[in-house]
């Protein structure tokens, strides 16, 4: 960096956090998509919540909540709700 830069002298003041901000480059496209599937994954898990509170089959909670056998057999453990199978 050549002297005529007025930041030259902040930057050289601050190597450790200019550094750090360069490393960890924020990416306003890729945060909004990845806060908009964690939405999408807590409504699903939701949805299979209350499904299973309702004693809907699992191939019906399949179907509707795009989880996982595995993920509904998770959360019914996690609650202590049988499968109907």
């Amino acid at each position: 960096m050549t002297d005529d830069f007025h930041i030259k002298d902040f930057v050289l003041a601050h190597k450790s956090e200019v550094r750090i901000l360069f490393l960890t480059e924020y990416d306003e496209a890729k945060a909004i998509s990845e806060w908009r599937q964690d939405g999408i994954d807590e409504a699903r898990q939701l949805m299979a919540t209350d499904m299973l509170k309702d004693n809907v089959p699992l191939h019906t909670i399949e179907k509707y909540s795009r989880l996982s056998e595995s993920a509904i057999r998770a959360i019914a453990k996690e609650l202590k709700i049988a499968v109907v199978e």
